[in-house]
């Protein structure tokens, strides 16, 4: 969908003037959106995925170790795909209102594509430098985008990246995530890239 079809639907949890801020700016930051019962469930989901990499001693597809991580003092740079390390990440997904925000900028199909969990613990931390996220996955339009999502003052980040319907992917997802293309809102599209044209 273009910008002004977005625009054209009513939204559901947005106001137009954000709606339009997003589609000027290319980004929005949306404050007390997610309910503090959401916040405090992934919270706890957080605080266990931290419990859990007390036993890992390098990093795996799963968690992605400062080199300073010990059982005693555990750091992560980061937990790859926590919709599938921990139930709460993707009922966050299906069941809060992040979606329907989503929803408001993309059209009403929303897909899902892929998350992460990023972390810069206090006293150092590894820094990452500001980049543009739809190099690493681009798609046939430019409606993907990426929901921060702060539990905590500052870090932990839980970054969703979902997409319109619409939007298909050029390459292979690397995370290679079991809920790649789910839809989260709405129903699908159809992928016109695969469709064949028979003889005029």
């Amino acid at each position: 969908m273009t910008p002004e079809q977005v625009l054209a639907i009513k939204p559901k949890v947005l106001t137009q003037a954000q709606r339009e801020s997003y589609f000027n700016d290319g980004f929005l930051l949306v404050e007390r959106a997610i309910g503090e019962d959401w916040i405090r469930k992934l919270r706890a989901a957080t605080d266990e995925l931290v419990e859990r990499s007390r036993n890992v001693t390098k990093s795996d597809p799963v968690f992605d170790l400062e080199p300073k991580h010990r059982p005693e003092a555990p750091r992560l740079r980061r937990v790859s795909n926590p919709v599938e390390q921990h139930p709460v990440f993707w009922a966050y997904c299906l069941n809060s209102v992040m979606a329907d925000i989503v929803a408001d900028l993309v059209g009403a199909d929303v897909k899902f594509h892929h998350s992460k969990l990023n972390f810069k613990w206090a006293n150092g931390g590894e820094e990452v430098k500001w980049h543009y996220d739809i190099s690493f996955y681009p798609h046939t339009n430019y409606s993907p985008l990426t929901v921060g999502t702060y539990s905590d003052l500052g870090r932990p980040l839980l970054l969703n990246a979902m997409s319109s319907a619409d939007a298909f992917p050029y390459t292979v997802n690397p995370i290679k995530p079991k809920h790649d293309q789910y839809m989260l809102r709405g129903k699908r599209a159809r992928d016109l890239r695969t469709m064949i044209r028979g003889p005029a």
